[in-house]
């Protein structure tokens, strides 16, 4: 059973790693920009990292779904269908993610403003956001999975769940 979950899984996490690395350029792309542009205003590290973080957040995670779906959670070699209650679902699972990875980046960086080396200070919002992106993977693909390519992938399960 592990390694039917093993081998029907690992395919899928390297696809979706793979369409999380473009996404993690355009979030980070976003987020330093956002974050640039709101530090010049007069915010805070901590004040502008949040704002900055969920801006990265959204025009990534809508990257995400087109690749995911025609990359990721194919079946048969068809792409999922593209729909807006797809879409919406998505976000929503992605909501999540953003939830993980928003908390991830604001503790992290508190973090390393007390403990971090001071080497490391003039990049500790770009440090602690790597860090954020890494542990909101994990969830990012369960949410994806169960939640919005699900109907895909129950198909595929039965297709490719082992004879006993």
């Amino acid at each position: 059973m592990v390694l039917a979950f093993a081998r029907y899984h690992a395919p899928r996490i390297l696809k979706f790693g793979g369409v999380g690395v473009v996404n993690v350029l355009v979030d980070i792309a976003v987020y330093s920009l956002a974050y640039w542009i709101l530090s010049g205003m007069g915010y805070g590290e901590l004040r502008a990292a949040g704002p900055a973080n969920g801006v990265g957040w959204f025009v990534a995670v809508t990257g995400s779904y087109f690749l995911n779906s025609y990359f990721t959670f194919r079946h048969e070699g068809e792409r999922a269908p593209l729909k807006l209650r797809s879409y919406l679902r998505f976000i929503g699972a992605g909501l999540a993610g953003l939830a993980t990875s928003t908390v991830v980046l604001l503790v992290s960086l508190a973090f390393l403003k007390e403990q971090g080396p001071a080497v490391l200070e003039p990049y500790n919002h770009m440090v602690a956001k790597v860090i954020a992106i890494g542990v909101a993977f994990w969830v990012n693909y369960a949410m994806s999975y169960l939640f919005v390519f699900r109907p895909l992938a129950k198909v595929a399960d039965a297709e490719e769940a082992p004879a006993e």
